[in-house]
C-alpha cells in the first residue's frame, strides 16, 4: 500500500464523522414546521436553518453576515443541500427567524447536539458555575457572602461537586480544584468567561474531557 493511499485512507477517516454530522443536522431540522407561504418559495427552511446553523457556528452573528457567507461557501453547501437558486439572502433569513416557533427549533437543536454527543463520544455535560448563595453573609461583623463553584451533571440534573470561594474573583482558583474531584473522561465541561483559562483548559482535556 503506497503511502499516498495511507494519507486518503486517514483523510476519509476525518470526513465521514462530519459527513454524519451533516446529515444529521438535516434530519434534525426537518421537523421544524415551513410558516411561509408555498407561493414563490424559492428557499425551503430546512437549507435557510442549516445555514443558519453552520454559519453561526463559522462566527457569523446577523443575517447579513450569513448571507455572505452562505455566499462564499456556496460549491461546499451544495454537496449536501440542494440549492438551484443559490443561498438566501438576508431577508430571507430575518423573514423566516420571526416566523420560526423557537420551541421547535430548540427541540431539534437539541436532539441534534444528543447525536453530536454521540458520535464525538461525548457521554454528558458537566456545567461549572459559580453562585453567591444570598443572605449568607453578615455586614456588621464583616463576613462575606458564601461563594459556592459547582459541577454540575446537565443531564441528571445532579451536583457531581462543589468548592466554596470567598468571593467570585476566585472562581479561577477554585475551578481547578474542583475539576480535580472529578472524573471528566468523555464529558464536554462548560465554563463561563471566567474560567477560559489556557491552564483550566489543559486541565480538561488531561482528564478526558
Amino acid at each position: 500500500m503506497s503511502d499516498r493511499s495511507v494519507d486518503k485512507m486517514d483523510t476519509t477517516a476525518q470526513v465521514l464523522p462530519a459527513k454524519a454530522l451533516l446529515e444529521s443536522l438535516i434530519r434534525a431540522l426537518s421537523v421544524v414546521e415551513e410558516t411561509r407561504h408555498d407561493k414563490g418559495l424559492r428557499h425551503p427552511i430546512i437549507n435557510v436553518l442549516t445555514i443558519a446553523v453552520l454559519g453561526c457556528m463559522c462566527g457569523c452573528d446577523d443575517a447579513e453576515a450569513l448571507e455572505d457567507w452562505g455566499q462564499k461557501e456556496l460549491d461546499w453547501l451544495s454537496d449536501f443541500l440542494h440549492l438551484p437558486h443559490g443561498t438566501p439572502s438576508q431577508d430571507v433569513f430575518l423573514r423566516v427567524f420571526a416566523a420560526l416557533d423557537p420551541t421547535s427549533f430548540r427541540m431539534a437543536f437539541h436532539a441534534w447536539m444528543q447525536q453530536v454527543f454521540s458520535v464525538l463520544g461525548i457521554e454528558g455535560q458537566i456545567a461549572i458555575d459559580g453562585q453567591t448563595h444570598r443572605r449568607s453573609g453578615d455586614k456588621p461583623s464583616g463576613k462575606k457572602p458564601l461563594h459556592m463553584v459547582h459541577a454540575l451533571m446537565c443531564e441528571a440534573g445532579l451536583v457531581l461537586g462543589q468548592v466554596a470561594t470567598d468571593e467570585k474573583s476566585n472562581e479561577i482558583v477554585a475551578i481547578p480544584a474542583l475539576l480535580d474531584l472529578l472524573d471528566l473522561q468523555g464529558a464536554l465541561v462548560s465554563i463561563d468567561a471566567m474560567g477560559t483559562q489556557v491552564k483550566i483548559a489543559n486541565k480538561i482535556v488531561k482528564g478526558g474531557g
